[in-house]
Protein backbone atom coordinates (compact mmCIF):
# COMPACT_ATOMS: atom_id res chain seq x y z
CA UNK A 1 0.00 0.00 0.00
CA UNK A 2 2.91 2.34 0.79
CA UNK A 3 4.42 2.38 -2.48
CA UNK A 4 0.82 2.99 -3.88
CA UNK A 5 0.13 5.84 -1.88
CA UNK A 6 3.90 7.57 -2.75
CA UNK A 7 2.66 6.99 -6.49
CA UNK A 8 -0.35 8.32 -6.12
CA UNK A 9 0.60 11.19 -3.86
CA UNK A 10 3.16 12.28 -6.47
CA UNK A 11 0.17 11.74 -9.31
CA UNK A 12 -1.85 14.51 -7.25
CA UNK A 13 1.22 16.81 -7.12
CA UNK A 14 1.51 17.11 -10.92
CA UNK A 15 -2.33 17.70 -11.48
CA UNK A 16 -3.58 20.88 -12.39
CA UNK A 17 -7.16 19.85 -12.55
CA UNK A 18 -8.83 17.45 -10.36
CA UNK A 19 -12.49 14.94 -10.67
CA UNK A 20 -13.81 14.14 -6.91
CA UNK A 21 -16.33 11.54 -7.92
CA UNK A 22 -18.41 9.55 -5.81
CA UNK A 23 -21.35 8.14 -7.07
CA UNK A 24 -23.57 8.84 -3.47
CA UNK A 25 -23.06 10.56 -0.43
CA UNK A 26 -24.71 8.99 2.62
CA UNK A 27 -22.65 9.16 5.67
CA UNK A 28 -20.22 11.79 7.14
CA UNK A 29 -17.45 9.61 6.70
CA UNK A 30 -17.53 9.98 3.08
CA UNK A 31 -18.63 13.30 3.06
CA UNK A 32 -15.26 14.79 5.30
CA UNK A 33 -13.51 12.71 2.49
CA UNK A 34 -14.25 14.32 -0.42
CA UNK A 35 -14.41 17.85 1.55
CA UNK A 36 -11.36 16.93 3.07
CA UNK A 37 -9.93 16.32 -1.05
CA UNK A 38 -11.71 19.84 -2.00
CA UNK A 39 -9.79 21.75 0.42
CA UNK A 40 -6.28 20.18 -0.48
CA UNK A 41 -7.31 21.19 -4.05
CA UNK A 42 -7.74 24.49 -2.56
CA UNK A 43 -4.69 25.10 -0.44
CA UNK A 44 -2.39 23.59 -3.40
CA UNK A 45 -4.16 26.51 -5.95
CA UNK A 46 -5.41 23.06 -7.88
CA UNK A 47 -8.59 23.40 -9.89
CA UNK A 48 -11.47 20.93 -9.44
CA UNK A 49 -15.22 19.82 -9.18
CA UNK A 50 -17.24 17.22 -7.22
CA UNK A 51 -19.15 14.89 -8.63
CA UNK A 52 -22.17 13.27 -7.22
CA UNK A 53 -25.27 11.86 -9.70
CA UNK A 54 -27.38 11.27 -6.54
CA UNK A 55 -29.53 14.03 -4.02
CA UNK A 56 -27.88 14.52 -0.93
CA UNK A 57 -29.99 13.92 2.80
CA UNK A 58 -30.00 17.44 4.11
CA UNK A 59 -27.53 16.93 6.86
CA UNK A 60 -24.82 16.42 4.47
CA UNK A 61 -25.76 18.76 1.74
CA UNK A 62 -25.33 21.08 5.04
CA UNK A 63 -21.95 19.79 5.42
CA UNK A 64 -20.95 21.14 2.21
CA UNK A 65 -22.77 24.21 2.27
CA UNK A 66 -20.92 25.26 5.56
CA UNK A 67 -17.64 25.05 3.72
CA UNK A 68 -18.88 26.81 0.50
CA UNK A 69 -18.60 23.96 -2.23
CA UNK A 70 -20.50 23.16 -5.20
CA UNK A 71 -21.64 19.91 -5.97
CA UNK A 72 -22.32 19.06 -9.58
CA UNK A 73 -24.24 15.95 -10.87
CA UNK A 74 -22.79 16.00 -14.21
CA UNK A 75 -19.24 16.84 -15.34
CA UNK A 76 -18.60 20.22 -16.59
CA UNK A 77 -18.62 21.14 -20.47
CA UNK A 78 -15.45 20.04 -21.92
CA UNK A 79 -16.42 22.54 -24.49
CA UNK A 80 -15.38 26.55 -24.56
CA UNK A 81 -17.66 28.71 -26.34
CA UNK A 82 -17.49 32.08 -28.15
CA UNK A 83 -20.65 34.09 -27.70
CA UNK A 84 -21.16 36.92 -29.59
CA UNK A 85 -24.26 39.00 -28.25
CA UNK A 86 -26.10 40.15 -31.97
CA UNK A 87 -28.79 42.26 -30.18
CA UNK A 88 -26.34 44.73 -29.27
CA UNK A 89 -23.97 44.40 -32.11
CA UNK A 90 -25.55 44.10 -35.68
CA UNK A 91 -23.40 41.57 -37.47
CA UNK A 92 -23.57 40.87 -41.46
CA UNK A 93 -21.27 37.27 -41.13
CA UNK A 94 -18.94 35.22 -39.33
CA UNK A 95 -16.18 33.09 -41.13
CA UNK A 96 -13.75 30.81 -39.33
CA UNK A 97 -10.40 30.59 -41.22
CA UNK A 98 -7.67 28.56 -40.81
CA UNK A 99 -4.71 30.20 -40.99
CA UNK A 100 -1.90 27.13 -41.66
CA UNK A 101 1.22 29.00 -41.82
CA UNK A 102 0.84 30.50 -38.21
CA UNK A 103 -1.25 27.16 -37.23
CA UNK A 104 -4.10 29.42 -36.00
CA UNK A 105 -8.21 29.15 -36.67
CA UNK A 106 -9.55 32.76 -36.47
CA UNK A 107 -13.35 34.05 -35.77
CA UNK A 108 -13.65 36.80 -38.94
CA UNK A 109 -17.08 38.75 -37.52
CA UNK A 110 -17.84 41.56 -40.32
CA UNK A 111 -20.25 43.46 -38.68
CA UNK A 112 -23.27 45.49 -40.51
CA UNK A 113 -21.82 49.23 -39.13
CA UNK A 114 -18.31 49.20 -39.69
CA UNK A 115 -18.29 49.39 -35.65
CA UNK A 116 -18.34 46.36 -33.31
CA UNK A 117 -18.13 46.42 -29.82
CA UNK A 118 -15.71 43.76 -27.83
CA UNK A 119 -17.55 44.01 -24.56
CA UNK A 120 -20.53 41.72 -26.82
CA UNK A 121 -17.91 38.99 -27.19
CA UNK A 122 -17.76 37.01 -24.53
CA UNK A 123 -15.38 33.15 -23.76
CA UNK A 124 -17.84 30.83 -21.72
CA UNK A 125 -15.41 28.97 -20.22
CA UNK A 126 -15.61 24.98 -20.13
CA UNK A 127 -12.75 22.88 -20.53
CA UNK A 128 -12.95 20.92 -17.86
CA UNK A 129 -10.54 17.68 -18.54
CA UNK A 130 -9.48 16.32 -16.03
CA UNK A 131 -5.86 15.02 -15.57
CA UNK A 132 -6.88 13.41 -11.82
CA UNK A 133 -9.82 11.66 -10.42
CA UNK A 134 -10.01 11.13 -7.46
CA UNK A 135 -13.22 8.10 -7.24
CA UNK A 136 -14.48 7.38 -3.72
CA UNK A 137 -17.29 4.13 -3.63
CA UNK A 138 -17.77 3.39 -7.32
CA UNK A 139 -17.11 -0.29 -8.38
CA UNK A 140 -18.28 -0.31 -11.79
CA UNK A 141 -17.60 1.84 -14.60
CA UNK A 142 -20.69 3.13 -17.19
CA UNK A 143 -21.19 4.54 -20.72
CA UNK A 144 -21.90 7.96 -18.56
CA UNK A 145 -19.03 8.00 -17.11
CA UNK A 146 -16.46 7.60 -19.50
CA UNK A 147 -15.51 11.31 -20.35
CA UNK A 148 -14.41 11.44 -17.02
CA UNK A 149 -12.43 8.13 -16.35
CA UNK A 150 -11.22 8.01 -19.90
CA UNK A 151 -7.18 8.81 -20.62
CA UNK A 152 -6.71 9.93 -16.65
CA UNK A 153 -5.15 8.68 -14.15
CA UNK A 154 -7.64 8.08 -11.02
CA UNK A 155 -7.59 7.15 -7.86
CA UNK A 156 -9.85 4.92 -5.87
CA UNK A 157 -10.91 4.34 -2.83
CA UNK A 158 -13.72 1.33 -2.45
CA UNK A 159 -15.14 -0.81 0.20
CA UNK A 160 -14.75 -3.63 -2.55
CA UNK A 161 -12.19 -4.50 -5.04
CA UNK A 162 -12.30 -2.64 -8.24
CA UNK A 163 -10.92 -2.38 -11.53
CA UNK A 164 -11.34 0.94 -11.63
CA UNK A 165 -8.39 2.75 -11.02
CA UNK A 166 -4.55 3.27 -11.19
CA UNK A 167 -3.92 3.05 -7.53
CA UNK A 168 -6.51 1.21 -5.34
CA UNK A 169 -7.04 1.57 -1.89
CA UNK A 170 -9.68 -0.90 -0.14
CA UNK A 171 -11.44 -0.08 2.31
CA UNK A 172 -12.77 -2.95 4.96
CA UNK A 173 -14.34 -3.17 8.53
CA UNK A 174 -11.68 -2.15 9.85
CA UNK A 175 -11.46 1.37 8.08
CA UNK A 176 -12.56 4.44 7.19
CA UNK A 177 -12.49 7.15 3.90
CA UNK A 178 -11.69 9.33 6.54
CA UNK A 179 -8.57 7.47 7.27
CA UNK A 180 -7.45 6.33 4.02
CA UNK A 181 -7.88 10.70 3.08
CA UNK A 182 -6.02 11.06 6.03
CA UNK A 183 -2.70 8.83 5.10
CA UNK A 184 -2.87 10.45 1.77
CA UNK A 185 -2.99 13.64 3.50
CA UNK A 186 -0.15 13.06 5.48
CA UNK A 187 1.96 11.44 3.01
CA UNK A 188 0.89 14.83 0.52
CA UNK A 189 2.16 17.17 3.39
CA UNK A 190 3.87 17.15 6.91
CA UNK A 191 1.88 19.75 8.03
CA UNK A 192 -1.74 18.99 7.30
CA UNK A 193 -3.93 22.17 8.46
CA UNK A 194 -5.87 21.86 11.81
CA UNK A 195 -9.32 22.21 9.45
CA UNK A 196 -8.77 19.41 7.46
CA UNK A 197 -7.14 17.39 10.09
CA UNK A 198 -11.19 18.82 12.11
CA UNK A 199 -13.25 17.45 9.20
CA UNK A 200 -11.24 14.20 9.10
CA UNK A 201 -12.06 13.73 12.60
CA UNK A 202 -15.60 13.86 12.34
CA UNK A 203 -16.03 12.18 9.34
CA UNK A 204 -13.67 9.13 12.10
CA UNK A 205 -16.10 9.97 15.06
CA UNK A 206 -19.20 9.13 12.91
CA UNK A 207 -17.60 5.81 11.14
CA UNK A 208 -17.18 4.47 14.47
CA UNK A 209 -19.59 5.84 16.21
CA UNK A 210 -17.89 7.45 18.69
CA UNK A 211 -20.92 9.98 19.67
CA UNK A 212 -23.26 6.59 20.38
CA UNK A 213 -20.44 5.04 22.71
CA UNK A 214 -19.82 2.73 19.32
CA UNK A 215 -16.45 1.31 18.12
CA UNK A 216 -13.56 0.77 20.33
CA UNK A 217 -11.06 0.63 17.23
CA UNK A 218 -11.64 4.13 16.82
CA UNK A 219 -10.21 5.85 19.72
CA UNK A 220 -6.46 4.93 18.60
CA UNK A 221 -6.91 7.19 14.79
CA UNK A 222 -8.92 9.57 17.45
CA UNK A 223 -5.64 10.47 19.09
CA UNK A 224 -2.89 9.85 16.26
CA UNK A 225 -5.17 12.64 14.79
CA UNK A 226 -5.14 14.67 17.86
CA UNK A 227 -1.41 14.15 18.08
CA UNK A 228 -1.09 15.85 14.86
CA UNK A 229 -3.00 18.81 15.65
CA UNK A 230 -6.57 17.76 15.06
CA UNK A 231 -8.97 19.49 17.64
CA UNK A 232 -11.26 17.10 19.36
CA UNK A 233 -13.34 19.41 20.93
CA UNK A 234 -14.14 21.50 17.62
CA UNK A 235 -15.24 18.31 15.70
CA UNK A 236 -17.25 17.21 18.13
CA UNK A 237 -19.18 20.25 18.71
CA UNK A 238 -19.76 20.34 15.38
CA UNK A 239 -21.27 16.68 15.30
CA UNK A 240 -23.07 16.96 18.40
CA UNK A 241 -24.60 20.31 17.42
CA UNK A 242 -25.62 19.23 13.63
CA UNK A 243 -29.52 18.92 13.82
CA UNK A 244 -31.62 21.41 11.88
CA UNK A 245 -34.94 22.67 13.70
CA UNK A 246 -36.88 19.63 11.56
CA UNK A 247 -34.91 17.28 13.49
CA UNK A 248 -35.32 19.03 16.79
CA UNK A 249 -39.64 18.84 15.93
CA UNK A 250 -38.85 15.62 15.36
CA UNK A 251 -37.32 14.18 18.76
CA UNK A 252 -40.07 16.55 20.69
CA UNK A 253 -42.50 14.17 18.99
CA UNK A 254 -39.85 11.51 20.03
CA UNK A 255 -40.25 12.45 23.65
CA UNK A 256 -43.98 12.80 23.27
CA UNK A 257 -44.69 9.18 21.76
CA UNK A 258 -42.43 7.73 24.71
CA UNK A 259 -43.66 4.22 25.72
CA UNK A 260 -42.11 1.81 28.88
CA UNK A 261 -42.28 -1.73 29.30
CA UNK A 262 -40.60 -2.43 32.55
CA UNK A 263 -40.91 -5.85 32.61
CA UNK A 264 -38.76 -6.24 29.53
CA UNK A 265 -36.27 -3.03 30.38
CA UNK A 266 -37.38 -1.71 27.65
CA UNK A 267 -38.26 1.97 26.54
CA UNK A 268 -39.32 2.87 22.87
CA UNK A 269 -41.16 5.64 20.68
CA UNK A 270 -42.56 5.56 17.03
CA UNK A 271 -43.40 8.26 14.99
CA UNK A 272 -44.21 9.78 11.52
CA UNK A 273 -41.16 11.63 9.81
CA UNK A 274 -41.43 13.79 6.33
CA UNK A 275 -38.19 13.20 5.22
CA UNK A 276 -35.05 11.44 6.06
CA UNK A 277 -33.77 11.05 9.75
CA UNK A 278 -30.40 12.43 11.12
CA UNK A 279 -29.57 9.52 13.50
CA UNK A 280 -26.22 11.17 14.79
CA UNK A 281 -26.19 11.17 18.66
CA UNK A 282 -27.84 8.46 21.78
CA UNK A 283 -31.23 8.26 21.14
CA UNK A 284 -32.34 10.84 23.25
CA UNK A 285 -34.34 9.64 25.51
CA UNK A 286 -31.85 6.83 26.49
CA UNK A 287 -30.51 8.45 29.63
CA UNK A 288 -32.03 5.75 32.63
CA UNK A 289 -30.21 3.74 34.09
CA UNK A 290 -33.32 1.09 34.48
CA UNK A 291 -33.51 0.07 30.90
CA UNK A 292 -31.17 -2.31 29.16
CA UNK A 293 -32.91 -1.35 25.78
CA UNK A 294 -34.04 1.41 24.11
CA UNK A 295 -35.17 2.29 20.43
CA UNK A 296 -37.29 4.59 17.89
CA UNK A 297 -39.15 3.65 14.71
CA UNK A 298 -38.89 6.41 12.61
CA UNK A 299 -41.56 5.76 9.58
CA UNK A 300 -40.69 7.79 6.54
CA UNK A 301 -43.30 8.67 4.65
CA UNK A 302 -45.45 5.65 3.92
CA UNK A 303 -42.24 3.36 1.87
CA UNK A 304 -39.33 4.10 4.31
CA UNK A 305 -38.34 2.68 7.66
CA UNK A 306 -35.35 3.46 9.81
CA UNK A 307 -35.20 1.57 13.46
CA UNK A 308 -33.09 3.00 16.10
CA UNK A 309 -31.61 0.36 18.77
CA UNK A 310 -29.48 0.82 21.69
CA UNK A 311 -28.38 -1.73 23.79
CA UNK A 312 -27.06 -0.55 27.17
CA UNK A 313 -26.46 -4.32 28.27
CA UNK A 314 -24.47 -5.87 25.35
CA UNK A 315 -23.70 -8.93 27.14
CA UNK A 316 -27.74 -9.34 27.60
CA UNK A 317 -28.67 -7.92 24.50
CA UNK A 318 -25.42 -8.19 22.01
CA UNK A 319 -27.55 -5.79 18.78
CA UNK A 320 -25.34 -7.53 15.77
CA UNK A 321 -27.82 -10.39 16.33
CA UNK A 322 -30.34 -8.29 14.63
CA UNK A 323 -28.43 -7.66 11.14
CA UNK A 324 -28.51 -11.33 11.16
CA UNK A 325 -32.16 -11.19 10.10
CA UNK A 326 -32.47 -7.30 9.11
CA UNK A 327 -30.54 -4.95 6.62
CA UNK A 328 -28.45 -2.69 8.66
CA UNK A 329 -25.71 -1.86 10.12
CA UNK A 330 -23.75 -1.00 13.32
CA UNK A 331 -22.50 -2.55 16.54
CA UNK A 332 -23.35 -4.64 19.53
CA UNK A 333 -24.41 -1.45 21.18
CA UNK A 334 -25.91 0.48 18.74
CA UNK A 335 -27.62 -0.60 14.89
CA UNK A 336 -29.51 1.24 12.65
CA UNK A 337 -32.43 -0.91 10.63
CA UNK A 338 -33.46 -0.07 7.17
CA UNK A 339 -36.70 -1.94 5.25
CA UNK A 340 -34.83 -1.45 1.63
CA UNK A 341 -37.56 -3.26 -0.27
CA UNK A 342 -39.70 -4.18 2.64
CA UNK A 343 -42.82 -2.63 2.57
CA UNK A 344 -42.74 -0.72 6.11
CA UNK A 345 -45.80 -2.34 8.16
CA UNK A 346 -43.61 -6.14 7.49
CA UNK A 347 -40.85 -4.43 8.16
CA UNK A 348 -41.74 -3.43 11.83
CA UNK A 349 -43.67 -6.88 12.48
CA UNK A 350 -40.62 -8.74 11.38
CA UNK A 351 -38.38 -6.11 14.18
CA UNK A 352 -40.55 -6.70 16.74
CA UNK A 353 -40.87 -10.56 15.91
CA UNK A 354 -36.80 -10.67 15.94
CA UNK A 355 -36.39 -8.61 19.05
CA UNK A 356 -39.14 -10.68 20.81
CA UNK A 357 -37.17 -14.37 19.72
CA UNK A 358 -33.44 -13.57 19.39
CA UNK A 359 -33.49 -11.56 23.22
CA UNK A 360 -36.73 -13.50 24.74
CA UNK A 361 -38.95 -10.50 24.96
CA UNK A 362 -42.58 -9.82 24.74
CA UNK A 363 -42.65 -6.26 23.05
CA UNK A 364 -45.52 -5.17 21.20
Amino acid sequence: MFDDLTKAVAEFKKAKSVCIFTPEIKSVDKAASVISLAKICLNENKSFQIICPKELANSIKSMFDQEGLEIFKDTLSRDYIVSVNYGSTHIEKVVCKKDEENKKLNFVITPKDNVFNFDNVELISGGNSFDLVFSLGLNKLDDSLEEIFTKVSVISITKRDTEIGKYKFLINGQRSYSEVVYEFAKAFSRSTSEEILNILLQGIISRYKLLENGNNDGWPLVTKLIKYGADFNKAFRVLNYSKDFSNLELQRKVMENIRIDRENSAIWSKVLAVSDVDTKGRIIFNICKDFSLAFVIYNIGSEKTKIVVESNNVEKYPLKKLLKVLSGYGSESRVILKNNEMLSEDFEKRFFEAINSLFNLSIF
